[in-house]
């Protein structure tokens, strides 16, 4: 009496042999989309809280200004630019100029230090602030804060490389030493040609079309905001 071998059929291991594959390759391709979405979604947190934190900075420095004592906004056309408050400066570069190695680029960066490192948006509290809205003898305003000076960079201190894409100052209203600023600023992500103007002259990512585009790490985002200069004396604050 012969006995009948129990076992799988070549055909019925090679089925289940591909859906195994077509199973992995699932498990696969949803683990990559999670952590690029997770990547994408704590760019996008770092550049927002990045920007509310700058918001915060900047409106508490305009708040105690003497609005006569803001210089005009002084613009560099490749780039970096710079105003005064009285006792506060604010100096920056644009992730355009970060990325220019250019020598005419080189030379319209503000530095900071001996080796002439560039900033990104540094913030000068002191009685030297003033001195970096001052053209010196040449016409020439000071492009490099000394080794020693103390100033912050707003736009550090994180593993997220992001910079200053735009900067606008523009005065609202005024009556006396008080008024209104209107601060509008494009903050993003720092990564060279992943950004584009769009049809509205507004900066933004390149969509998934072009070569360049970086839609799993790209972020970009538009803060505008109003803000009250001279008020820190009152009573009512």
């Amino acid at each position: 009496m012969s006995k009948r071998t129990q076992g799988f059929t070549l055909v019925e291991l090679t089925i289940a042999i591909a859906f195994l594959g077509v199973l992995l390759m699932a498990i696969l391709t949803l683990t990559i989309t999670a952590g690029q979405l997770y990547v994408k979604g704590d760019t996008m947190k770092t550049v927002n809280q990045a920007g509310r934190d700058f918001s915060d900075t900047i409106r508490r420095d305009f708040l105690s200004a003497d609005i006569e004592k803001i210089s005009d906004v002084i613009v560099n056309p490749l780039g970096s630019g710079r105003i005064c408050l009285g006792t506060v400066a604010y100096l920056w570069n644009t992730a355009t100029l970060l990325n220019d190695s250019s020598v005419q680029g080189n030379a319209a960066k503000v530095t900071q230090g001996g080796a002439a490192k560039p900033v990104k948006f540094a913030r000068i509290v002191g009685a030297q602030a003033p001195s970096y809205c001052t053209a010196g003898p040449s016409g020439n305003y000071p492009m490099n804060i000394p080794s020693g000076t103390t100033f912050t960079e707003l736009f550090g201190g994180t593993d997220r490389e992001y910079a200053l894409h735009a900067m606008a100052f523009s005065k609202m209203a005024q009556n006396g030493k008080k008024g209104l600023y209107r601060v509008f600023y494009t903050l993003g992500t720092n990564d060279v040609d992943t950004t584009e103007l769009d049809a509205g002259g507004y900066i933004r990512c390149k969509t998934n079309d072009s070569l360049l585009a970086n839609f799993n790490y790209c972020s970009v985002n538009d803060f505008d905001t109003i803000i009250r200069v001279g008020g820190a004396g009152d009573a009512n604050e």
